[in-house]
């Protein structure tokens, strides 16, 4: 009697199919997210590069015009094109000049702008993790319904809090923040107002686009403030005069939820014209 060999099984149609659904399924999942994970480091990236441009650009500038006067936007936009620091996909950037004398910056690839700099979430940290005397300065002024101003004559405070922020990588001039207002509320709140745009460039009066955090409700909104004078230790200086000057930006919608986020808030700031 002569036995037949077994040959092999090999796939049947329905399990390779069924494998390929699979793949497919995973591959679906995977490809996505690496995509995202990707597409998030590059523009971490070009975000870096954005703030090396603008203090090349801000230096540049002092070079040129001996710390007294201001570039034009195509004087920039020069500088700006021969500059080592480029968007590594390839995109342009383009800078501009408002008449308000901000600076700003955008990558054409990733619609990413020069105002990226989250100073309340900085500030945040600075309550947690930084040191002991400016937490206590930070908290007085608070607590005394006290603020604290980056064009103060005084500016002991505003020293601590620029290099604490520095000391956590958090650069302030890198990132093009020129004007800020810590406004203390009493109970622990506080409300904080930053901008690009320097209050030595207007006059009373006037307004200037800024970002506003309010720390009671955890909420960003882009607006407007009204420019002030105060007068500390003898001396005459101009503010952002928050309690009778905001004005919330509604051309573009600020929901509730889009208040929570901030990249949400200062997409809206970057759109704002320089006066409403």
């Amino acid at each position: 009697m002569v036995r037949r060999r077994d040959r092999a099984r090999g796939f049947t149609l329905v399990e390779v199919i069924v494998v390929l659904v699979i793949l497919a399924i995973l591959a679906a999942i995977a490809i996505p997210a690496l995509t995202g994970y990707i597409t998030t480091a590059q523009e971490r990236a070009c975000q870096v590069n954005i703030s090396g441009l603008r203090r090349e650009l801000m230096a540049e500038e002092i070079y040129q015009t001996g710390g007294q006067g201001k570039l034009t936007s195509p004087e920039l936009q020069q500088i700006a094109d021969v500059s080592d620091f480029v968007c590594a996909q390839g995109g342009p950037y383009k800078v501009s000049r408002s008449a308000g004398g901000d600076v700003r910056i955008q990558c054409v690839v990733h619609n990413i702008s020069s105002f990226g700099f989250d100073m309340a979430g900085a500030l945040s940290g600075l309550f947690e993790n930084g040191d002991s005397e400016l937490q206590t300065v930070l908290k007085n002024f608070t607590a005394m319904n006290k603020h604290i101003d980056s064009s103060s004559p005084n500016g002991t405070n505003v020293k601590k809090v620029v290099a604490a922020l520095k000391k956590q990588g958090f650069d302030m001039e890198g990132e093009g923040v020129n004007t800020w207002s810590y406004q203390g509320q009493g109970s622990g709140r506080y409300i904080l107002y930053w901008t690009t745009e320097n209050i030595a460039d207007y006059q009373v009066g006037q307004s200037m686009r800024v970002m506003r955090y309010n720390s009671n409700l955890g909420t960003y909104t882009a607006g407007y403030v009204t420019v002030g004078t105060e007068t500390l230790e003898g001396q005459s200086y101009k503010v952002l005069s928050y309690n009778t000057g905001w004005q919330e930006y509604t051309a573009t919608p600020q929901t509730d939820s889009d208040k929570k986020n901030f990249d949400t808030i200062s997409g809206v700031f970057e759109k704002m014209p320089d006066a409403p």
